[in-house]
């Protein structure tokens, strides 16, 4: 469409006065002058407010970002800063410790928040169960030959 302006009036939309208070144009960072009577209104683009649209507004607000997350606000932009063990655009995603497998074969994984632990199995021991756990090579109270086997629930002596 295209609109054919009343003398006085311009822009797209006759909306713009000639010789008006919109004369310069007193709107900042792209916004659009508005003629109200003897004065203006400025129309906002996005991310500015105020009433020459120089005020950026808190794209930070109300707290995009999760799990503590910080938030740097930028023009018409913002970016979380997430906490330890977390990840995403909007700091929402834990971050799987146990992916890359750090427990030893037998045992069980188990992910917490920035780290992990390992269940061991009833053989095992150490932070990711790494250690084999061997019962005492001794029966009665002496010590026997290494590579003897006997009846109860023991491991081989080495």
């Amino acid at each position: 469409f295209q609109c054919k302006c009343s003398p006085g009036w311009e822009g797209t939309t006759c909306n713009i006065a000639k010789n008006s208070s919109c004369l310069p144009n007193p709107c900042e960072n792209g916004g659009t002058c508005v003629v109200t009577g003897d004065s203006f209104t400025c129309v906002c683009k996005e991310g500015w407010e105020g009433p020459t649209c120089t005020q950026n507004t808190n794209d930070c607000s109300p707290h995009p970002c999760y799990n503590s997350g910080t938030c740097v606000d930028g023009d018409n932009w913002y970016r979380c800063e997430c906490a330890p063990g977390f990840a995403g655009p909007d700091c929402r995603i834990n971050i799987n410790e146990c992916q890359s497998s750090p427990c030893a074969l037998g045992s069980t994984c188990v992910d917490e928040i920035n780290g992990y632990r390992c269940l061991c199995p009833p053989d095992r021991t150490g932070s990711h169960c790494q250690e084999v756990t061997r019962k005492p090579c001794s029966v009665n109270g002496h010590v026997t030959p290494d590579g003897v086997r006997w009846d109860e629930d023991c491991n081989t002596c080495h």
